[in-house]
């Protein structure tokens, strides 16, 4: 878990992304994919803001809506 967020780190500190999104994921670590259920409902407000931010960047008026 560490190394991975030095890894993180340093990959954005080299090359910045357009668009950076961190869910809010209290309890999760990596490898618990069977958490699926609860980790996509706590990244919703993360998905809410890269629709935001992606359409912000497209010069969209407003985000798409999902399905």
């Amino acid at each position: 878990q560490i190394l991975q967020q030095a890894i993180v780190a340093r990959q954005l500190a080299a090359r910045s992304p357009d668009i950076y999104i961190k869910p809010d994921l209290p309890g999760i670590r990596t490898l618990q994919f069977h958490k699926a259920d609860e980790i996509y409902q706590l990244a919703q407000p993360a998905k809410e803001e890269l629709k935001r931010k992606l359409a912000e960047k497209l010069g969209l008026k407003r985000p798409a809506r999902d399905p």
